[in-house]
């Protein structure tokens, strides 16, 4: 398994759990009561969307070919100015 394959497989996992805290606190927040249900909110909206756009992003970009392509002809314009 090479890095790449490693890196989409952490991404998925880590998206996928930031995702279900997501929900967890969502549903938490609607059964309890307005002062709590307001400290569930910020912390949904700071820290667990935050990191879950992160990881969305990161996937995006591991799974998209322009930057693969580009990456490619770099390493091969390095390789050939050595």
């Amino acid at each position: 398994m090479n890095w790449r394959t490693c890196a989409i497989t952490r991404c998925r996992t880590f998206c996928s759990m930031f995702n279900r805290r997501e929900v967890l606190l969502t549903a938490l927040a609607a059964a309890l009561s307005f002062e709590n249900a307001r400290r569930v909110r910020g912390k949904i909206f700071s820290a667990i969307q935050n990191n879950r756009k992160r990881y969305d992003g990161y996937l995006a970009a591991l799974l998209d070919p322009e930057i693969w392509s580009f990456d490619r002809r770099r390493a091969s314009r390095n390789c050939a100015m050595r």
